[in-house]
């Protein structure tokens, strides 16, 4: 707008500022010339597929991409229904979403009390479970994956610690990141026996972690990167550990593991599972191995955590029984039958 392109202008005779200012609203004018073209473009493009395939239902993760909003209006405007679904455990779908939905499939009772917080209609909700906890409930009925433990080449006999590092802080650009490190090798070195799994976020391609990991000297420690390992080795830990607001911290609680969340960022933790009981939040980079020791030790411990989660389990994740997906197809089905 006109005052966003105004908040830029200042009033200076440096020869310096009004290039600045002048190349900004060129810029300016490009990006949005550019990106109303390309929604123009992409209403064109979905308007020719829905009327060359005549669809019955149009199917989304969520409305929150600018595609999945255009194509949601345009089913609106022909009468075909929309559904999304939750993609992710996204515990603020509400704040993304424009509510331009027939119904939207979520997870558990907490995502349906925040869509309908949020204006949803109570009809507009159906809970399923989420797809992907499918996997999950799956890889709890089988055995460990005994051939990649060996790969891992790890001391079996000693406790499992898996690290869930994620690239963004929303503070300082490595402070954070080098904070939880630096505590969780302190830790294990303090342990003497354990083992040390690190499963580095898609998104973690700068090397810090690794070379963290080259200068700890520590012994019993593997980097993980591929996607699909990740609930092989969750289901083999004995603990787990995230960074603030990861949501990995509600897949783990759903494998029954005591979860440690490492919060230094200095803000509230968005994700509720230390206030519902199922894991344990630590603010402070000193207390680290405290903690840890303790939840490898305290049978207490242990149980309260145990104890909490078959209700978190139900409100984040319905039944987690492996039907999520015939449930989300049974939604799909019955629409389409309406029409």
């Amino acid at each position: 707008s006109n005052n966003n392109i105004k908040s830029f202008e200042y009033e200076s005779n440096d020869d310096i500022l009004l290039i600045v200012n002048k190349t900004y609203l060129e810029a300016y004018k490009h990006f949005i010339y550019n990106y109303y073209y390309g929604i123009l473009r992409t209403v064109e493009i979905l308007y020719r597929i829905i009327d060359i395939e005549l669809p019955k239902l149009l199917l989304f993760n969520t409305d929150e991409a600018i595609i999945g909003k255009l194509a949601a209006l345009i089913g609106q405007e022909k009468n075909i229904p929309v559904v999304n679904m939750d993609h992710a455990l996204q515990y603020d779908s509400p704040r993304i979403s424009d509510l331009l939905f027939t119904k939207m499939a979520v997870s558990g009772l907490y995502n349906k009390e925040l869509f309908i917080k949020n204006n949803a209609k109570e009809k507009q909700i159906e809970i399923t479970g989420m797809p992907i906890h499918d996997k999950i409930y799956r890889r709890l009925n089988k055995p460990n994956n005994a051939s990649y433990l060996n790969e891992l080449d790890l001391d079996q006999k000693i406790p499992t610690i898996l690290l869930l590092t994620h690239p963004y802080t929303r503070t300082g650009p490595n402070r954070v990141r080098e904070q939880i490190l630096k505590s969780v090798f302190d830790s294990v070195k303090s342990l003497l026996n354990a083992n040390l799994i690190i499963k580095l976020h898609p998104n973690e391609t700068d090397g810090l972690v690794q070379n963290a990991v080259n200068n700890s000297k520590l012994k019993n420690v593997k980097i993980i990167k591929k996607v699909e390992n990740l609930y092989d080795v969750m289901k083999f830990s004995d603990m787990v550990i995230t960074s603030f607001n990861s949501t990995t911290a509600i897949e783990a609680v759903f494998f029954s593991k005591p979860v440690l969340i490492l919060n230094f960022t200095g803000k509230t933790n968005s994700l509720n599972c230390a206030s519902e009981g199922v894991a344990i939040e630590v603010t402070e980079p000193k207390k680290v191995y405290g903690f840890i020791k303790n939840i490898l030790s305290n049978k207490k411990l242990l149980s309260e955590l145990r104890n909490n989660r078959p209700k978190f389990i139900e409100r984040y994740a319905y039944k987690l029984d492996g039907k999520s997906t015939i449930r989300m197809s049974d939604l799909i089905e019955g629409l389409i039958r309406k029409e």
